[in-house]
């Protein structure tokens, strides 16, 4: 999350026909996440890629997905330390403040809030920021699953590597979740977290503007699905 793109963008991929469809949403970059996907996605299954600009935080589609990616704007320090480094002049209060780091943390409880209500039952959802910031990491996480204690569970989010390996790298493990850091990786700062949808509550609630969701018919259901949401 850079702190530019303050209405999430929201990728999906749903399964048709055996082979997958991706929806890549982002509300402020559209043109630059065009341009990113034409250069990577192999020319036969662009017919399977769409791009939309919708606000992430008020998805409202009415399919079902079982795999999705927040990857959620944020207060994103690095950026604003590096950018003050380049220019050689001090950090501007403005930039970065912890009531900023509040600001984002309620526009990325309504993007996740939002991928969590367009979850199926048993989908796998990843949230990620690029922040050191717990209130915007592992603290609003904590604060979604206790509010759908029963509907959400974390899962093993080690991906390839064991626990150890990820320690070696430079990733400290939040609770929940893991966030590698610059001065001992030499990339990031990245926390990531993955939840597995087991209920069906919808009992996210609001927070803020960002967690709008417009109610309406029953949602149909899609075979696979994969709503990712970048920068």
């Amino acid at each position: 999350g850079g702190p530019a793109s303050l209405a999430g963008p929201l990728s999906s991929v749903s399964l048709a026909e055996s082979l997958p469809t991706l929806t890549s949403n982002d509300k402020e970059r559209m043109s630059a996440l065009k341009r990113v996907l034409g250069k990577y996605i192999p020319g036969g299954l662009k017919g399977r890629v769409r791009v939309t600009n919708r606000d992430a935080s008020r998805w409202n589609e009415g399919m079902l997905y079982d795999r999705i990616l927040a990857d959620v704007p944020c207060s994103s320090e690095r950026h604003i330390v590096m950018e003050a480094a380049r220019k050689r002049r001090p950090v501007d209060p403005r930039q970065w403040s912890p009531a900023r780091c509040k600001r984002y943390a309620s526009i990325q409880y309504g993007i996740l809030a939002s991928a969590i209500r367009a979850a199926d039952t048993g989908a796998l959802i990843a949230y990620s920021t690029c922040s050191i910031a717990s209130v915007e990491n592992e603290k609003l996480v904590k604060k979604l699953l206790k509010k759908m204690d029963r509907d959400l569970e974390v899962v093993d989010d080690c991906g390839f590597l064991s626990r150890e390996e990820l320690i070696e790298m430079g990733a400290d493990y939040r609770d929940p979740g893991w966030l590698l850091l610059p001065d001992k990786s030499g990339c990031g700062p990245i926390y990531w977290v993955t939840v597995r949808k087991v209920g069906n509550s919808n009992s996210t609630g609001r927070a803020g503007a960002g967690s709008h969701h417009k109610r309406g018919s029953a949602p149909r259901r899609s075979k696979g699905g994969y709503r990712s949401r970048r920068r």
